[in-house]
């Protein structure tokens, strides 16, 4: 099955937040055991979305009970698609065409996706200094204009709203001047959020 990544964070009223971050597999169940300073032991079976609940136990050997959590699995091909559809809505909401999904341009914005997330940091330019449009001629893509839209969010529900309430990320989404559009969602399971990457271009 695909991989998927979460970060849990369990609450024991006894001793706090404990967090948890694992690799884990559709459908996959998962068995979380924190020793120091509590014992916090679930076992669940992880889907895309899977409330989570344990109990824990404090340092004395007391035994408390952990108020559920909702989680959110990510799936990358799940998320790229949900992006893709919220866009085409929204692009046709503004009686503008869809957009071309591009293979070559999924590559560049993965590849950025999960530079971020892997050395986490946020931003249209890496810490060395490469900008979308280095990073389009180093993949030998050939345009005539091209734009990029990053985001951090649980969700690609919630990225996409958030592009669409601001105006500069707004106004990339729905171009009538852009013609393809690559996809990348990535993130490690020490990642605040899933990182979100939309490259435009025509």
């Amino acid at each position: 099955m695909s991989p998927v990544s979460a970060r849990i964070v369990l609450v024991c009223p006894a001793v706090g937040p404990q967090p948890m971050a694992h690799m884990l597999a559709l459908g996959a169940t998962a068995d979380f055991d924190i020793v120091m300073p509590s014992r916090i032991a679930v076992s669940r079976t992880f889907d895309r979305t899977t409330e989570v609940r344990g109990r824990c136990r404090d340092a004395r050997g007391g035994e408390h009970a952990v108020p559920s959590v909702t989680v959110h699995a990510v799936n990358a091909a799940i998320q790229r698609d949900s992006i893709l559809s919220l866009g085409d809505a929204a692009r046709a909401d503004a009686g503008i065409g869809r957009l071309a999904p591009d293979p070559r341009l999924d590559v560049v914005a993965t590849a950025h996706a999960r530079d971020m997330a892997e050395r986490t940091y946020f931003g249209h330019v890496t810490p060395e200094g490469r900008d979308l449009a280095r990073r389009l001629a180093d993949a030998g893509i050939v345009y005539a204009t091209a734009g990029e839209n990053i985001g951090g969010n649980a969700m690609a529900e919630g990225v996409v709203a958030a592009w669409l309430a601001s105006p500069g990320h707004r106004q990339n989404l729905l171009s009538p001047a852009f013609e393809r559009i690559g996809v990348g969602v990535f993130r490690t399971p020490s990642s605040p959020y899933t990182y979100y990457v939309q490259v435009f271009a025509k």
